[in-house]
């Protein structure tokens, strides 16, 4: 009787949460499309002139490199260990 209680209740705990991945994936997917328009249009508006308007999306670009670059030498540290 145990046993069968416990398989039920895997079972439903496993139907929530491919319920919840569905949804993350298809809302993470709609995130990525917006944050790569966004990227895009910083390097339309990049500008390297600090007096105009486009220096900000210059900076915001050097900035997303910089996360990029510790979270990619992140990733191969951990794969190393």
């Amino acid at each position: 009787m145990k046993n069968s209680a416990s398989t039920i209740l895997y079972i439903i705990l496993g139907l929530i949460c491919l319920a919840v991945a569905s949804i993350l994936i298809q809302d993470g997917s709609g995130i990525l499309a917006d944050l790569g328009k966004h990227i895009m249009s910083l390097f339309r508006r990049a500008d390297l002139n600090p007096n105009r308007s486009g220096f900000n999306s210059f900076i915001q670009l050097i900035l997303i490199a910089i996360f990029v670059g510790w979270a990619i030498s992140r990733f191969n540290n951990n794969s190393k260990d």
